[in-house]
């Protein structure tokens, strides 16, 4: 990949994660608890994608309208793969080295949805114990914690990332 291509990725990577930073930290501001709520996972998965396609789209304008899959793939890539990182940084910066009081509240918030959810879909009452009992102990904001969902969300985006590819990709016929 060229050297100009992988800095159309990087640029969107970076804007990408500065804009999930501040939608985080405006979240944080106005009421913590908004972090529980599935809208906003949804609505970051969105962001991230819609930045990851337009990276690819922008490298094939940079390319002349000319993309391969692996050169679509790649600026879809870095960019998320950078966008991503500072969606994780962020809630543990906020709520294991700012604010821990309130990432406690919310770990204990997540544990009394985690209860509801699994009473509503009828498990019993050994088995929601069982797993109230690991969730419990978790901190969801710890460095371990969140360098998992990094990893998952990147797997996740990657097949986001190889569909955007496929759809893309547009090789130069006159190409050697």
């Amino acid at each position: 990949m060229e050297k100009s291509t992988k800095s159309v990725a990087t640029n969107y990577g970076i804007i990408l994660g500065l804009t999930l930073a501040t939608i985080l930290v405006v979240i944080y501001a106005l009421n913590p608890e908004l972090f529980l709520a599935p809208w906003l996972g949804i609505m970051l998965v969105l962001v991230t994608i819609v930045f990851g396609i337009v990276s690819s789209i922008k490298t094939k304008a940079l390319l002349n309208g000319f993309v391969t899959f692996r050169g679509a793939f790649s600026s879809f890539f870095i960019t998320v793969a950078i966008g991503s990182f500072f969606s994780v940084l962020v809630p543990y910066i906020l709520f294991s080295i700012i604010d821990p009081e309130t990432g406690l509240f919310l770990n204990e918030k997540l544990v009394e949805l985690t209860t509801e959810t699994l009473q509503k879909i009828g498990m019993s009452e050994a088995m929601i114990e069982e797993s109230l009992k690991t969730a419990g102990e978790q901190d969801n904001f710890s460095i371990g914690v969140q360098f998992q969902t990094y990893l998952f969300r990147l797997i996740v985006f990657c097949v986001f990332g190889l569909i955007s590819s496929l759809i893309l990709k547009r090789e130069d016929p006159n190409a050697a």
